[in-house]
């Protein structure tokens, strides 16, 4: 019974006889760093940016402006990479490095999000900075639209899941952390959400217009 089984998940696994020679382990040195560094992106991106939509105006060339487009293009060579890091079989904690199965996997999971993630809202909505073409709606939407660089966050979930395979995790600990900062982000998005809520009316029901800084205009 034991062979059996054994055998049935060599053919399961027939990736670690057909590694890739393309396919990068994520338990590398490089790997692990680079998780780090977007684990900070991520943390960047959920601070800064509902604050930005809600109460900053985009400033072409500014300093933010080049900010968010080097955080913008480092989130795109994440993506390319996705194409190449093992994934872990979500069956048994296995790594899977065989290449057409990685890609397919990640074509049909999380890449159409991490696409969207990555559209530069702002820059668009930069070609409608006119006084006239200002008081469309479509500025305010395009506007709201730069929130979906937040959907960014949802890689956490899978940089976890990977270091939970190279590191004994103290799942107590971790839960705590995950809650410290939920209790750290919640009351800044709140107050970003009150912030946005006159555009958000503004673009709906076309009612009133508020200055990137939640004034009235006279």
């Amino acid at each position: 019974m034991q062979v059996a089984v054994g055998a049935q998940m060599m053919r399961k696994h027939k990736a670690f006889m057909q590694k890739s020679r393309f396919v990068i382990s994520p338990r590398t040195w490089y790997m692990r760093r680079w998780d780090l560094v977007t684990l900070i992106l991520l943390l960047f991106t959920a601070v800064v940016t509902p604050v930005e939509v809600a109460f900053l105006e985009t400033a072409t060339w500014s300093v933010m402006f080049w900010i968010n487009r080097s955080v913008d293009a480092l989130f795109v060579i994440d993506i390319f990479l996705n194409f190449f890091v093992a994934i872990i079989d979500p069956e048994d904690g296995q790594l899977v490095f065989y290449h057409p199965t990685i890609i397919r996997t990640y074509l049909k999971g999380w890449f159409l999000i991490d696409v969207i993630s990555v559209v530069p809202f702002d820059m668009v909505s930069m070609f409608f900075g006119s006084e006239e073409v200002g008081k469309l709606k479509i500025l305010r939407i395009l506007r709201l639209l730069r929130l979906m660089k937040l959907l960014r966050i949802l890689r956490a979930g899978r940089i976890f899941q990977r270091l939970e395979t190279q590191y004994q995790i103290d799942y107590a600990q971790l839960e705590l952390w995950k809650f410290v900062l939920f209790a750290l982000v919640t009351p800044p998005w709140l107050a970003c959400g009150l912030g946005l809520a006159p555009d958000w009316a503004y673009a709906v029901h076309d009612l009133m217009y508020y200055t990137p800084v939640n004034s009235p205009r006279p």
